[in-house]
């Protein structure tokens, strides 16, 4: 049996990595809900990636751009629903529960 070699054609060799990292993907479960540590880098990359919007990031990329491909949402979409988490939470804690409290 032949040892597998490294193709020399770079189409098929990169066809391959992704495949890979596809595969990777589907091992890996992805939950909806973020812990509080992956919020909390999720909000202060975007407050980041906002700072520095008009520049560019090291790879070459606009800085939404770079937020956009690690998080899967818009940097604009993110602000959206930041404000509306914001307010919700806000609504929560200022709203009392028994109405005949004064």
């Amino acid at each position: 049996m032949a040892k597998w070699q490294k193709p020399k054609d770079s189409k098929a060799l990169s066809e391959r990595r992704i495949y890979s990292q596809i595969k990777r993907a589907e091992k890996i479960p992805r939950s909806k809900d973020l812990s509080k540590d992956e919020e909390d880098m999720r909000y202060h990359f975007a407050w980041h990636c906002y700072k520095l919007r008009y520049e560019k990031a090291p790879s070459g990329l606009p800085w939404p751009d770079v937020f956009q491909k690690k998080w899967g949402m818009s940097l604009s979409e993110y602000g959206e629903f930041e404000r509306q988490r914001r307010k919700e939470k806000h609504e929560d804690h200022s709203t009392p529960g028994d109405e005949s409290l004064p």
